[in-house]
């Protein structure tokens, strides 16, 4: 009588996360497995364990390892989210590392420490050598995803040796990188994410401008998704003439699918927020036809602007309002469930929200 196929084929990883969950006895019938079952099995820990693969821009060693992920025969294919984490240090210049739990010595490892990862990332980014393995990490993600998803996140908040918690500046380096590497991939993904911790997002007065890195963030956003689930920044300069950078931030990527939007800014002034006038105001003037998920942060908005522009998002089901301040709004509407409930009805939103907000 033949021999019975046994899972002796299958890769490594598979035997670990089964000795995992098996006791030693049931570990001893696995040789009694046929390969039709050791095939069903295969499939479950490939899709529960592989279909996201997160990857640290800032460490190499993660990127490479992806890389090998993404490029298995039996695992490649399974990945259908790529998490790209940026886990950039802050500068050590712009950290207070006195305290008064730790002595002088305490706080000079933890500055030189610092320091030496901070060199050690800027380093490797200026080389090249992050942004050619990411390039190719994209290029092999593109070609066996069916359903590719880049998703942006950031580390809030990192901790070293002693303890100490480091908040991590959301650096525009990674974003560029992240972009730089998208082009240079000459690959068509899915969606382009950013998680809630992206908290600066895109500026469109920035990338609206006629420059090589606007021109790389309109070319990549344009060209290389066919959907946008992005957060963009309101706040930047107060000139007027701004307006048009930003409107030309907007048709740039009109031809991607604009489905979920956070426009997020810094602090609202008392009166007028004239540092988000730019921005918003370009925003105002747009419609985006695949817009489902709206939501302001801390941003400024004049009711009378707002009113029109959601009337023509026809496809918008959800709006959320978090710290914002919407200006000019009629007595009428001073209470915010009012507000709430006359926007949802006057521009047919399903739901609308709000969290901190203030019509006045």
């Amino acid at each position: 009588m033949e021999q019975s196929p046994t899972l002796l084929g299958l890769p490594v990883e598979m035997f670990q996360r089964i000795a995992e969950l098996t006791s030693k006895e049931e570990l001893m019938c696995l040789r009694l497995v046929s390969r039709d079952c050791a095939a069903k099995v295969l499939k479950v820990y490939k899709e529960v364990l592989f279909s996201e693969q997160k990857v640290m821009l800032s460490t190499t060693s993660s990127i490479r390892n992806a890389i090998e992920v993404v490029d298995h025969p039996v695992f490649g294919g399974v990945v259908q989210k790529l998490v790209l984490v940026d886990d950039s240090l802050p500068d050590p210049s712009d950290i207070d590392f006195t305290s008064s739990t730790e002595t002088g010595r305490e706080e000079s490892a933890c500055a030189r420490l610092l320091t030496a990862t901070h060199r050690a990332q800027n380093s490797t980014w200026k080389q090249g050598e992050s942004l050619r393995l990411l390039t190719l990490l994209l290029r092999k993600y593109s070609q066996g995803a069916k359903n590719s998803i880049i998703h942006l996140e950031t580390i809030s908040e990192l901790e070293i040796e002693d303890g100490r918690e480091l908040w991590s500046g959301n650096d525009v380096g990674s974003l560029e990188m992240v972009l730089r590497a998208v082009v240079a991939s000459k690959a068509r993904f899915g969606t382009l994410s950013m998680d809630k911790t992206v908290v600066d997002g895109i500026c469109p007065v920035k990338s609206g401008r006629d420059d090589s890195r606007s021109q790389l963030c309109t070319e990549a956003l344009r060209d290389n998704f066919k959907e946008l689930d992005i957060v963009i920044e309101a706040y930047g300069c107060s000139h007027m003439h701004d307006v048009k950078r930003a409107r030309h931030f907007y048709s740039s990527i009109s031809h991607a699918k604009l489905r979920s939007v956070k426009i997020v800014g810094g602090p609202v002034p008392e009166h007028q927020p004239s540092a988000q006038e730019p921005a918003i105001a370009a925003l105002m003037d747009q419609e985006f036809k695949s817009l489902e998920f709206l939501e302001f942060g801390r941003v400024g908005l004049q009711w009378h602007r707002l009113v029109p522009f959601l009337t023509r998002q026809r496809n918008l089901r959800e709006l959320r309002f978090s710290d914002t301040w919407v200006y000019d709004t009629p007595e009428t509407y001073y209470d915010v469930e009012t507000a709430c409930g006359f926007l949802s009805r006057a521009c047919d939103i399903a739901k609308v929200t709000e969290e901190a907000t203030v019509f006045d």
